[in-house]
């Protein structure tokens, strides 16, 4: 019999911070863990492209933004029977606000933005979608594909820039970026087949 049919959830990410020094990189960055990132620099922004695009598997949402902050529009989002149910998570340096978010449940991540903890909460949130059989193939990928794209990016904060290592990480995230996609083909290959009648 074929694996079981899913609940598949999008890899679009909608990031919605004002602040473009934390949202470039950001972007650039969580689009080498297999993401399609996309950015707005404000709420009302953020409100409009969620009405007129398909829906993102999560929405990284900074708190503190002019016009429409963060908490107003997730209020907004609630009210919305098409989007009330997309995952967000909360962006913000002020510790209020951190300890706000924690009391009401609210999945959160403190300004400066803790890479590792950022790639955990978000496999968390798209890997809850995918049978444990095919997150064991995958983990042991994304961690590698983790620890080249921190190590680079590593590498350029601190000024360093050695071509022969950027090249030889470089060629190793493009293999392991192909062996996901691999993965992820024959997963959907294998749940569009018809279940095993049985004779």
């Amino acid at each position: 019999m074929s694996p079981p049919k899913l609940n598949t959830i999008s890899k679009n990410i909608l990031l919605v911070d004002d602040d473009e020094c934390i949202a470039t990189p950001l972007v650039r960055l969580v689009g080498t863990w297999g993401y399609n990132i996309s950015w707005v620099s404000s709420g009302l922004q953020a409100l409009e492209w969620l009405e007129t695009r398909p829906k993102p598997g999560c929405v990284l949402l900074d708190i503190i933004m002019p016009e429409m902050g963060g908490w107003e529009l997730q209020s907004l989002l609630k009210k919305s029977p098409t989007l009330s149910s997309i995952p967000i998570i909360f962006l913000s340096a002020d510790e209020k606000l951190v300890k706000e978010s924690l009391e009401a449940n609210e999945r959160f991540i403190k300004k400066p933005i803790d890479l590792e903890e950022l790639f955990e909460m978000l496999k968390e949130v798209f890997d809850k979608y995918m049978p444990s059989y095919w997150h064991d193939i995958k983990s042991p990928l994304t961690a590698a594909r983790l620890g080249t794209g921190l190590l680079r990016h590593e590498l350029c904060e601190a000024g360093i820039k050695i071509n022969e290592i950027s090249k030889i990480l470089e060629e190793i995230e493009n293999k392991i970026d192909e062996a996901v996609i691999g993965i992820d083909n024959l997963r959907q290959h294998l749940e569009e087949q018809p279940d095993d009648k049985q004779k």
